[in-house]
């Protein structure tokens, strides 16, 4: 009771608070997550032809959880459990943009800033710029942040409150994805991300 996790009532019973119900889906685990999610990434990457994944928010960083490879000979594949930094990747952005501010700001005083590309964003200032229009559309891109040859989309996937738990995003060469069809691409993924979600 003194954690928040039953109440008692008027007649001295106690029954269980919402609080419980969040632990409960803590312990669901990512392995549930994956699993839940890969039906729909495999739909994401038979619609689009690219690398789909799927990774969390972890000490700092961002972790790959899942992947369903593109079927083309020249491809972007990540190992699992691969981590990315919070700064260039499109799927950390995705979830960075719908965090509350304190959670946020812990993240990002933190940061490295390592330049990867001539394009690497490098200060919290720019970053919270890019983090207002993630907010505002609804997907994150990285378009050669990290990687020079590599495009990525991104999009958040919410809990029953809405707070960010995952993100999912397809990844390819930047030949294949120039950046007029990144918009189009990003209607598919937030679509994935909205399902996984539900």
């Amino acid at each position: 009771q003194h954690l928040g996790y039953v109440v008692r009532d008027a007649q001295d019973r106690f029954r269980v608070t919402g609080r419980l119900l969040m632990l409960g889906h803590r312990a669901y685990g990512h392995e549930s997550l994956v699993e839940k999610a890969m039906p729909f990434l495999r739909d994401l990457c038979a619609a689009t032809g690219e690398t789909c994944l799927i990774g969390v928010l972890q000490s700092g960083q961002g972790i790959v959880l899942g992947e369903v490879a593109s079927k083309q000979p020249v491809k972007v594949t990540v190992q699992i459990g691969h981590a990315f930094p919070l700064h260039t990747a499109a799927p950390a952005k995705a979830m960075l943009a719908f965090l509350p501010e304190d959670e946020l700001q812990t993240l990002l005083k933190d940061l490295a800033w390592t330049r990867f590309t001539r394009k690497t964003i490098r200060t919290e200032g720019r970053l919270r710029q890019v983090l207002d229009e993630v907010r505002s559309q609804g997907y994150a891109l990285d378009c050669g942040e990290e990687v020079e040859d590599i495009r990525c989309v991104a999009a958040p996937v919410l809990d029953y409150r809405g707070r960010p738990v995952a993100a999912v995003w397809l990844s390819g060469p930047a030949s294949r994805l120039p950046d007029d069809t990144l918009p189009a691409l990003a209607i598919q993924v937030m679509r994935c991300a909205g399902q996984i979600s539900q």
